[in-house]
This record gives structure tokens, sequence and C-alpha cells, in this order.
């Protein structure tokens, strides 16, 4: 495990080499639940494949890298198959492409008029964009964005490099352990 924490500490960023301790290092491994080189091993590997996955979706041209702050990316698109999983959509919210930039709402209703349709033709869902109180610093949008705008969310239109993506809350924090 020394020789494990010798070469994760050899490996930072200068920065971080020079704020670290391999007490450090270990503390953090043993806080993530990593308490032998296997899953140590496992550990990186997850937090490299996270890493990497942002990387992609910034190359690409997609989302942000990081999503807004109080909420994680869904690890994948919902399924969307039938109108009641269309329906389970609705009072959840995503991060969609609007005009090139990407903005986060509330889906408020599955489904739309003729009207929306003429303007979005896929649209499938009504997604509501405020500023009002309540909504998360992270997810204010530009004034001419606020209202219900007509979105196509469907499992052809979900990734990073597309058109939406599912936003969860972003777990609680655990709660801070005496040392």
């Amino acid at each position: 495990m020394d020789e494990l924490v010798d070469d994760v500490l050899a490996a930072l960023h200068p920065e971080l080499r020079a704020r670290c301790t391999a007490a450090t290092i270990v503390s953090v491994f043993k806080e993530s639940g990593a308490y032998d080189v296997e899953s140590v091993r496992e550990l990186l590997d997850e937090r490299l494949a996270a890493m990497v996955a942002k990387l992609e979706r910034c190359a690409a041209g997609g989302a942000p890298a990081e999503p807004p702050a109080g909420f994680v990316y869904a690890p994948a698109c919902p399924p969307l198959d039938s109108l009641d999983d269309k329906a389970a959509l609705v009072d959840k919210t995503v991060l969609t492409r609007v005009d090139g930039g990407w903005f986060g709402g509330s889906v408020v209703k599955s489904g739309v008029g003729k009207k929306e349709k003429k303007e979005v033709p896929k649209a499938t869902h009504m997604v509501e964009f405020n500023n009002k109180q309540g909504v998360p610093k992270s997810l204010k949008v530009p004034a001419d964005m606020v209202g219900k705008k007509a979105a196509e969310l469907s499992t052809a239109s979900y990734g990073a490099a597309k058109a939406w993506l599912l936003l969860e809350p972003a777990p609680e924090p655990p709660p801070a352990t005496a040392s």
C-alpha cells in the first residue's frame, strides 16, 4: 500500500503534491472505503473513467463537463418507451441545448400541441426555464429564455454531445467525522 500511495503522490499535479502528504492520501482512501491495494486501484480507475468522460464531453463541444451546482448527471438516459415512461420525466430537472447553449429547466408536461410541433417538429415535452425564487442559482437562465419551451426529450437526442441530459440532485456529503 505504501508503494501505491507513493505512486499517487508522484503522479499528482505539483500544486497538489505540495499540499498533500501520504497521510492525507491514505485518509481519502479510507473515507472512500478503499482499505487495500485492489480497492484503491478500483477507486482510481472509477475516478479516471469519470474524468475521461468529462473530457470527452468537452471535446465533443457538448454539455459542460461539470453539471450545474447541486446536481449530478444521471448515469444513463431513462427508459422512454411508453407513455408512462415519458410522463415520468415530468417534474424532473434537465439540461438542454438551446441555440448552442446549455440551460437547466424543469419538465412540466409530457406531450406537446400543434403550435409547439410547428416550432420543434420532434418535440416530446415542455420544459420550463425560469428565474423564480427557489430556482438554484446554477439553473438561472437569461431573461429571453424564461418561459415554457418545447423540447425533444428522447433516447435518440439524449447525451452530452446531443441535446439533453437528465440531472439528479447531488448526494449530500457525508457528515464530518471528528478526528
